[in-house]
């Protein structure tokens, strides 16, 4: 196309097809590091190498020759054709001998070919030996012999060597000796992004050495590369890697092109296509731009607020100090803090607690910080807080604390429908001065009302300030057979609903025995009339086993 023109070739490069092989023939500035360099031969015993710079002429009509001679006593003759190239190759590259077998005999096709390797390192390879036969069979024609080095070594030489073992005069031709690099291959290490994450990196293998190193990178948006790079914000090139780096890069799959032509061999290219697929990073936002609703010591916490997630869900979450007692209650893309013990010792120094959420979608995550205020200390801080059990037709209620500051005493309180509560008794604080690392608690209503019934305690300080806790609720199903009355009673009182020889059993309230009778007329009169005031359990006893027990009062 240029000949005879003025055109400047000094940056064009050229390329054609010789045999089957693409050859790309560069300008001055760049190399085709895989074309042999020299050739020589090496006249081994009763054999001499004839023609040597035709094997690497690029003319597949003209040959070097490798001529032997073999004794009638049976000394082998050889040859050898040493070929030298730029020690810019790498492991895996491919050694091509062009041969054939024109003119040679069928029994000097028992005759061998072997192949060393000199290595870039220093040391050397022999390829096993090959009989003529195994190289170039019988058909005639150009043979393309390729041999790799069996030890994965780069080499800077080869010497061919023809051995002759049958026949008088023997030869082989070798038109052309060449090397063809192993495949450039790229691969990315991260094919899938997130959107405040879009770097995609690039590795190009075989390394080689030294400068065989170098690549020149070229990213697109198009296969041909007609806009290289113009899609990228940053890309970073290093000897191996290359980095590109594109902002607001939407969710979903892209695909990109990208090409590595060895700086020094520029006959050493690979491309490949990435396809990258880009998740969104989560957003973390709490409802009404804020969590900062007051947890206050020595109590429960709840957030008033959600915390949502715009993609992915809630992954983690940790605090600082862990003894503030926080917990995260999370329901996919949604959540909220809460607490059951938000210490106040503990936490004594601070005035609030540092939290911090993570959400994750598909491997990309997003991490905030947050701090919600402490408020004052108060008085007591529950261990375990209030329960409800029904025992024997009584409602037991206990609690703990593990501590407690001026803490005077509890107001038990009971309602049957949560808006008119009423006193039914009080618990002295069981600490000297109401002040301590914490005590057990419990308190029996021994005459609860039918049905579902709620409890709550009112925990009044010494400076008469108070904090209500949790409520609780029973069901009271009344199944009894036996009868008391009159209930409260002052001298005497009638059992019902038992039968003639029952036993019956009076134990105070502190569980004391302090009267016995069995049962001679119904309904069974009982005389109370010498016992103190207060609450007492009358137990029923049938065939030696406690049928139930009940209560009553003596005014």
């Amino acid at each position: 196309k240029y000949a005879g023109s003025s055109a400047d070739l000094s940056n064009q490069a050229c390329y054609f097809y010789s045999n089957t092989a693409l050859v790309k023939v560069a300008s001055s500035s760049t190399v085709n590091c895989d074309n042999p360099t020299s050739a020589t031969g090496s006249n081994g015993l009763l054999g001499w190498v004839s023609n040597t710079s035709s094997a690497i002429d690029g003319n597949n009509t003209t040959a070097a020759t490798m001529n032997s001679l073999v004794s009638l006593l049976g000394v082998f003759g050889s040859s050898s054709l040493s070929v030298e190239l730029p020690d810019y190759g790498t492991a895996g590259d491919t050694l091509h001998v062009i041969t054939n077998n024109t003119g040679t005999s069928l029994l000097s096709l028992l005759n061998g070919v072997s192949v060393k390797f000199y290595n870039s390192d220093g040391s050397t390879t022999v390829q096993t030996q090959f009989t003529l036969i195994d190289l170039v069979g019988l058909s005639a024609g150009l043979k393309d012999i390729q041999v790799v080095n069996p030890d994965s070594k780069a080499y800077v030489k080869v010497d061919i060597t023809f051995v002759s073992a049958v026949g008088i005069l023997n030869s082989f031709s070798v038109y052309e000796v060449y090397r063809t690099p192993k495949k450039v291959t790229i691969t990315s290490t991260n094919t899938k992004l997130c959107t405040d994450l879009t770097s995609i990196t690039a590795q190009v293998s075989p390394l080689g050495d030294g400068t065989r190193t170098n690549y020149n990178w070229t990213w697109a948006t198009n296969p041909d590369f007609t806009q290289p790079t113009q899609i990228a914000n940053t890309v970073s090139n290093n000897t191996s890697n290359s980095e590109i780096t594109i902002n607001n890069l939407s969710e979903g799959q892209h695909t990109f092109y990208v090409q590595a032509e060895n700086q020094v061999c520029t006959n050493r290219i690979g491309k490949d296509t990435i396809i990258v697929t880009v998740y969104k990073s989560p957003t973390i936002t709490p409802v009404n731009n804020s969590i900062l609703s007051t947890a206050t010591r020595n109590s429960s916490y709840n957030s008033t607020n959600t915390i949502t997630t715009d993609a992915g869900t809630f992954s983690s979450f940790t605090q600082d100090p862990f003894d503030a007692g926080f917990a995260f209650v999370t329901g996919g893309s949604s959540s909220h803090f809460t607490s059951t013990s938000v210490n106040g010792n503990a936490t004594a120094s601070l005035s609030s607690i540092p939290v911090t959420v993570t959400a994750i979608n598909n491997g990309c995550s997003s991490t905030v910080n947050y701090q919600i205020p402490l408020s004052s200390v108060l008085p007591v801080f529950y261990s375990k807080e209030l329960s409800a059990n029904v025992v024997n037709g009584t409602v037991v209620l206990t609690w703990s604390t593990a501590t407690e500051i001026n803490n005077k005493y509890f107001e038990v309180q009971r309602t049957k429908d949560q808006s008119n509560w009423t006193s039914i008794g009080t618990v002295k604080s069981n600490l000297p001065n109401g002040s301590g690392n914490g005590a057990d608690y419990s308190y029996t209503d021994y005459s609860p009302l039918d049905g579902i019934t709620n409890y709550r305690l009112v925990q009044y300080d010494q400076d008469g300030s108070s904090k209500t806790s949790k409520v609780v609720s029973v069901d009271i199903i009344n199944t009894s057979k036996v009868k008391i009355y009159p209930n409260p009673a002052d001298d005497k009182i009638q059992v019902m609903g038992i039968s003639i020889g029952t036993k019956l059993n009076i134990y105070s309230i502190d569980g004391k025995l302090v009267k016995s009778q069995i049962a001679t007329s119904l309904p069974d009169v009982v005389n109370v009339q010498s016992l103190p005031s207060g609450v007492y359990l009358i137990q029923i006893i049938k065939d030696n086993q406690v049928k139930e027990t009940t209560k009553f009062i003596k005014r």
